[in-house]
């Protein structure tokens, strides 16, 4: 496995926090939302675009390694 698939996956694995953290906020099981990106990047939200473009090119990219 090269630098790209680990660093994609990586960013999936990410992604996948973050829509983990907006599933507890919905059930209740937390009191605010987290938001693993803007956490991070508060005053940059330009950036934060940025990220989550990446996070979903990754998400994108272990599906394709998943069924190849």
């Amino acid at each position: 496995m090269g630098w790209l698939d680990k660093t994609l996956m990586i960013l999936a694995a990410v992604g996948a926090l973050n829509w983990g953290l907006v599933g507890l906020k919905s059930f209740g099981a937390i009191d605010y939302s987290w938001d693993l990106v803007s956490l991070f990047l508060s005053g940059l939200p330009w950036v934060a675009a940025i990220i989550y473009l990446l996070i979903a090119i990754g998400g994108v990219w272990v599906l394709i390694r998943t069924f190849q």
